[in-house]
């Protein structure tokens, strides 16, 4: 079977309760793999299970094994953590009220040593997936904040502000933008500017988009030994 698009994926989740069994068998065998290709192949096997789980089994059973190939000493295996990071955490549809802070608890901490790697190609890899992940950070936000007000009738105890989650989100992946594209390597902030940069400006708005992006745009057009970059 293919992936689910994500209208069918939404009506079928609660079929797919028989996988967590599939996933909990794949995911022990996952800290005693040593061979780069075996790892490779599991994480072939994790987005093909993300593709037909819950969203709850993505974020609690199979992400935090994928985060952890993540900072595997292969630079292939990080490679293919980082995109199967992003590829899975688009297939999310409704977040878990217990995974509301996510990304600036969880996922942005983890991801954030990937930017200053001391390898050139995940650091390129991470600079080709920031922008999409700082778009499904935002979409995760809002629908959190639909969420909220949907059941804040009910639990009045719960407390919300958009705006403080959305500022804790920019600053964190402010300075992942920053150091990507302060980065020795032209390539890395080449990477960076080509697959995303408008989501960028988009996600951080105007004001911000200015501070963190702009400087560094002009910078890159008066870079006179760099034409590729300018």
């Amino acid at each position: 079977l293919g992936p689910k698009s994500q209208d069918e994926k939404g009506k079928h989740k609660d079929e797919c309760e028989g996988l967590v069994l599939i996933t909990s068998l794949v995911t022990s065998c996952i800290r005693g793999l040593h061979d780069c290709s075996s790892k490779l192949f599991s994480l072939e096997i994790l987005l093909e299970l993300a593709s037909h789980a819950s969203d709850e089994t993505i974020l609690d059973r199979i992400l935090p094994y994928i985060m952890f190939l993540g900072h595997d000493s292969s630079t292939r295996v990080k490679i293919s953590a980082i995109n199967t990071i992003t590829k899975c955490l688009d297939l999310v549809v409704k977040i878990p009220r217990s995974d509301a802070n996510i990304f600036p608890e969880y996922i942005l901490p983890e991801l954030a040593p990937l930017a200053t790697d001391p390898n050139t190609c995940v650091r390129a890899a991470y600079a080709k997936n920031i922008a999409k992940l700082a778009e499904i950070s935002l979409r995760y936000l809002e629908q959190i904040q639909n969420d909220w007000y949907d059941h804040s009738s009910i639990n009045k105890k719960d407390t919300f502000n958009y705006e403080l989650e959305l500022q804790a989100l920019h600053e964190m992946i402010s300075q992942t933008v920053s150091a990507l594209l302060t980065d020795t390597q032209s390539n890395v902030k080449q990477t960076l500017v080509d697959s995303g940069i408008t989501k960028l400006c988009v996600f951080f708005g105007k004001a911000r988009a200015n501070d963190v992006i702009l400087s560094h745009m002009i910078t890159f057009l008066n870079d006179k030994e760099d034409r590729e970059l300018r």
